[in-house]
C-alpha cells in the first residue's frame, strides 16, 4: 500500500509512478520532462503545473480516464491552496478526497450516474447511490464527482457525514464542508443563501443515520435549482424528487470459470488481482490459482472491500489456503443477529477474519484508532494508541495499511490521515469495547486533544492565525466527540478548559451556534449551576465541592475557568442576537475576572459589554466601557492587539454616531495601519464598516457601499459575517443609499466585495469631504 506522502498532487504522482514500476529518472525520460521538475511535483516544490505537463505525465504512467480525472483534480487542488482568497468559502471549503487506490470496473454505473446530474431542473438534480457496506457508493461517487468538475463552475464538494449520527447536525456539517460560517439565524437558511445562485454539486457521504434530515435536503434541491446533491446510503431517502442508483456488488458467475482468461474478464478478480499485486508485485493470475481466485471473490459476494481485504492476505496465504480459512468465519462466526442481511454477514465474518490474522500489537493500535472521529494524523495516532504492549504504532500502521484495514488520505493542509472504511470502524469499536480498555484510550484521546486545544487558544489572536484555524477546523469532530465523552464521564475541569480553549476556534471557525451550546451545557448542567446569577452560586458551590471532596455531586468549578467560559458564551450569545443573555454572561464573567485578578478575562468582557452598550444605543456608558477596556490591555505586558483593536474600533463607532467624524477616523485609521492586525481580521472589517459610515454621514453613498461590500466580503475571513449593511437592499444609517438606483447599489455593493483587501483599505483611507470635529 501507500505511505505518508507529502502533499495531495505529490502524494497521488507518487502512488501512480511506484504502481507502474518507475523511477523518478524513468517517469521523466519516459515524459520527456526533467528528473528535478517529477521530484519538485513529488515533494511538494512545485505545486501548479500546466495543463500539457499533466498530459505527459499521464500518458506515460499509462493512466486510466479515471486515473486521469483524479490526477487532474489534485492538481486543481493544489492550484486553489496556493491561491488563497478572501473568501473562506473558495480557501477551506472540503475538496474531494483523494482516494487511495483506483476504481475497477463500473464504467457502465459511472456513465448512468454522470447523465443523471447532468439532467435540467427537477428529477435527476438529486441523485442517491444505494447499496450494502462495502459494495463501493463513497468510491464510484468520488469518481462521478472529479469527472464533473468541469461542469460545476462554482465547484464540487465532499460532505463527510460519517461522524454524525444527529439529522439535527447535518446542515451544520453541509455548512462547515462549503466554508459557510455559523454567526447568527438559522443555518438552514444562510445555506439556502449560499447555495441559491450557485452551480455546484454536493457529495454527501454516508447518509444512512440520518435518513430525518431528508426534507432539509429536498428543501435545498427546490429552491436551488442549480444546486446538484450526490448522495450515498444504505437505503434510498424517499424524496419525490430523488432518483436512486442501487449499487451491485461486481460481477459474479454461477459456476466458476477454470481458466485464467476466463476469470480475469469478471471485474471481481480484477479488483483481486490488482490489490493484490500492491503487496505482492509478483503475484500473477494463472490457470493454477484461477479457480480458488473466482471462488473466494464468489464467497465474498463480490463485495470490493470485502474483496480488497483478503487479497491484502496473498503475503501470507496463497488463494487455495485463502479460500480453506475463508470457510471458518464465514460459517461459523457468530454474528450479533440473524436478521442481518447476506452482504452484511459477509463483510462483517471477512473483517473479522482480517483482524484475527493480525499480531497482538496491531489488534490493540486498530482497536484503538476506534476512539478517533473522521481519522487522525500519525502524532495523533502515536498520542492515543502507544502502549506498551505497542513496540511501534507506526510499524503496526505499516501492516494495517497493508491489511488495507486502513488507508492514509491526503488533508487540505498537506498533512496525511489516517482513515477507516465506516463499517471497519464500527468493528474496531466493538473490538475496543470488548478489550476492557475502552475507558483509557478514550482519556488519552481527550487529553491529546486537549493538548492540541490550548496552545491553539492565545495563536488565533496573533498575526498568523490561519496554520491553527485550519488545525482546529480538520480536528473539530475529534474535539467534539472529546466534549461528549468528558461529560459522559463527569470530568468537568477538563471538559472546561477543552471548551474554553476551543471557544475562540468556533468563533473563527463560524461554529458560533455549537460554541454556544457546548459552553451551555457545561456551564448549566454539568456544574449544577443556573446560568443566570453563576457569581452568586460559585463561592457556595465550591465550599460545598471542598468540603466533600470527591463525593460532591456538583464538581468544583474554578473562578477563573467560569470567567473564560461565561465570557466565551456572552460573547457567542452577542453574535447570535440574544442581548439579554449576553449581558448577563458578560457581567458575571467581569466581576468573577475582578475578583480573581484575571486581568484579560476582565479587559474582553468589558469590551463585549461596551458593544452591547453600543447596540443597544447607550453611547455613554459604550464609551466609558469601551474606553476602560483599551486603557486596561494599555496597561498590560502582553496585550490582546485584537481585542485591544476592536475596542478601538468601538470607541470609532460611538464617535461617528455622536457626529465627531474626524475622532472616528482617527480610530478607524489607527486600527487599520497597524501592523499587527491583518486584512481579515474582525476589527479590520469592523473599521471598514466604520468607514463606510462615515462616507454615508459625508454624503458620498457609493464609496459607502463598496466600503460595505469589502467589509461583507472581509468578515466571511473574520467570522463576523453579518454586518449591518450585510444586503445591498438595507436602508443604511443616514440615507446611504440616497443617490442611488437599486441596480447601482447592487453593483457597488458587489464590486466592493470584489475589491482586494490593499485596494480596500486605500479606498477606506481616502479623506472624506468636510470632516471635522462637532461645534
Amino acid at each position: 500500500m501507500y505511505g505518508v506522502q507529502p502533499g495531495v498532487l505529490g502524494g497521488l504522482l507518487r502512488r501512480f509512478r511506484l504502481a507502474a514500476g518507475f523511477s523518478q529518472e524513468q517517469l521523466a525520460e519516459r515524459a520527456g520532462l526533467s528528473v528535478d521538475a517529477v521530484a519538485a511535483l513529488e515533494r511538494g516544490r512545485r505545486t501548479t503545473p500546466r495543463p500539457s505537463t499533466l498530459a505527459l505525465l499521464a500518458k506515460a504512467l499509462g493512466l486510466t480516464p479515471t486515473e486521469r480525472d483524479f490526477l487532474q483534480s489534485a492538481a486543481a487542488q493544489s492550484r486553489a491552496a496556493g491561491t488563497r482568497g478572501a473568501s473562506r468559502s473558495s480557501s477551506e471549503a472540503a475538496q474531494l478526497p483523494v482516494p487511495a487506490t483506483s476504481l475497477v470496473g463500473r464504467e457502465q454505473e459511472t456513465a448512468a450516474v454522470s447523465n443523471l446530474l447532468k439532467q435540467d431542473g427537477g428529477l435527476g438534480r438529486l441523485v442517491t447511490l444505494t447499496g450494502p457496506s462495502g459494495v463501493g457508493k463513497t468510491r464510484l461517487a468520488l469518481t462521478v464527482a472529479a469527472a464533473a468538475q468541469t461542469s460545476f463552475p462554482d465547484g464540487v464538494f465532499f460532505v463527510d457525514l460519517a461522524p454524525v449520527r444527529d439529522h439535527r447536525l447535518v446542515a451544520a456539517t453541509m455548512a462547515r464542508a462549503l466554508g459557510i460560517r455559523e454567526s447568527n439565524g438559522s443555518t438552514r437558511d444562510l445555506l439556502l443563501m449560499h447555495l441559491r445562485p450557485r452551480e455546484l454539486l454536493l457529495v454527501l457521504d454516508g447518509f444512512e443515520y440520518l435518513l430525518d434530515a431528508g426534507a432539509l435536503l429536498a428543501r435545498f434541491a427546490a429552491a436551488c435549482p442549480l444546486l446538484a446533491l450526490l448522495i450515498t446510503s444504505r437505503a434510498p431517502l424517499g424524496l419525490p424528487v430523488e432518483q436512486s442508483v442501487r449499487v451491485m456488488p461486481l460481477t459474479a458467475w454461477p459456476d466458476a470459470p477454470s481458466t485464467a482468461s476466463g476469470v480475469a474478464e469478471y471485474e471481481a478478480a480484477q479488483l483481486f488481482l490488482e490489490r493484490a499485486q500492491a503487496v505482492a508485485p509478483r503475484f500473477a493470475l494463472g490457470d493454477a490459482n484461477a479457480e480458488a481466485v473466482a471462488e473466494v471473490c464468489r464467497r465474498l459476494d463480490g463485495l470490493p472491500l470485502a474483496i480488497e481485504l483478503a487479497a491484502a492476505r496473498v503475503t501470507l496465504l496463497p488463494p487455495a489456503a485463502m479460500l480453506e480459512r475463508l470457510q471458518k468465519p464465514l460459517s461459523l462466526l457468530d454474528l450479533a443477529a440473524r436478521e442481518v442481511p447476506d452482504f452484511d454477514q459477509t463483510l462483517r465474518a471477512t473483517i473479522d477474519w482480517s483482524y484475527r490474522l493480525l499480531g497482538e500489537p496491531e489488534r490493540a493500535v486498530f482497536r484503538r484508532l476506534a476512539a478517533f472521529a473522521a481519522g487522525c494524523t500519525l502524532e495523533a495516532a502515536e498520542a492515543v494508541c502507544r502502549s506498551e504492549d505497542v513496540a511501534s504504532v507506526v510499524e503496526a500502521l505499516i501492516r494495517l495499511t497493508d491489511a488495507n484495514l486502513v488507508w492514509w488520505q491526503p488533508g487540505p493542509d498537506g498533512v496525511p490521515r489516517l482513515r477507516m472504511h465506516d463499517t471497519v470502524a464500527a468493528y474496531a469499536e466493538e473490538q475496543l469495547a470488548a478489550s476492557g480498555e475502552a475507558d483509557a484510550v478514550q482519556r488519552r484521546h481527550a487529553v491529546y486533544f486537549l493538548s492540541i486545544a490550548e496552545p491553539a487558544e492565545p495563536e488565533l489572536v496573533r498575526r498568523h492565525p490561519s496554520l491553527w484555524l485550519r488545525r482546529l477546523g480538520l480536528e473539530y469532530d475529534n474535539l467534539r466527540l472529546a466534549l461528549i465523552r468528558l461529560l459522559d464521564w463527569g470530568e468537568v475541569e477538563l471538559a472546561q478548559r477543552l471548551a474554553a480553549a476551543a471557544g475562540r476556534g468556533w468563533q473563527s471557525l463560524g461554529q458560533v451556534v455549537a460554541g454556544r451550546d457546548w459552553l451551555d451545557r457545561l456551564l448549566a448542567r454539568e456544574s449544577g449551576l443556573a446560568r443566570r446569577g453563576i457569581r452568586r452560586q460559585l463561592p457556595t458551590a465550591n465550599a460545598a465541592a471542598a468540603a466533600t471532596h470527591a463525593h460532591s455531586a456538583r464538581p468544583r468549578l474554578l473562578p477563573t475557568d467560569a470567567a473564560v467560559s461565561l465570557r466565551q458564551l456572552g460573547f457567542m450569545a452577542l453574535l447570535t442576537f440574544d442581548d439579554a443573555f449576553s449581558r448577563s454572561c458578560l457581567e458575571d464573567a467581569l466581576a468573577i475576572a475582578d475578583d480573581a485578578g484575571f486581568s484579560r478575562v476582565a479587559a474582553l468582557s468589558l469590551e463585549r459589554l461596551g458593544w452591547l452598550d453600543y447596540r443597544a444605543g447607550n453611547l455613554l456608558v459604550a464609551q466609558a466601557r469601551l474606553a476602560e477596556a483599551l486603557a486596561r490591555w494599555n496597561d498590560l505586558d502582553e496585550p490582546d492587539a485584537s481585542s485591544a483593536a476592536s475596542a478601538r474600533a468601538g470607541l470609532g463607532h460611538v464617535a461617528a454616531k455622536q457626529g465627531d467624524l474626524a475622532d472616528a477616523s482617527a480610530h478607524f485609521t489607527h486600527i487599520v495601519c497597524d501592523p499587527r492586525q491583518t486584512p481579515g481580521s474582525a476589527s479590520v472589517q469592523l473599521a471598514l464598516e466604520g468607514f463606510a459610515h462615515i462616507a454615508v454621514l459625508s454624503g458620498e453613498s457609493r464609496r459607502a457601499t463598496l466600503l460595505a461590500g469589502a467589509a461583507s466580503a472581509l468578515g466571511e475571513v473574520s467570522g463576523a459575517t453579518r454586518t449591518r449593511w450585510a444586503d445591498p437592499n438595507t436602508d443604511w444609517p443616514g440615507g446611504g443609499r440616497a443617490g442611488l438606483t437599486q441596480q447601482e447599489a447592487e453593483e457597488a455593493w458587489h464590486a466592493g466585495r470584489a475589491l482586494a483587501p490593499a485596494d480596500a483599505l486605500a479606498l477606506a483611507l481616502v479623506p472624506a469631504p468636510d470632516i471635522a470635529k462637532p461645534a
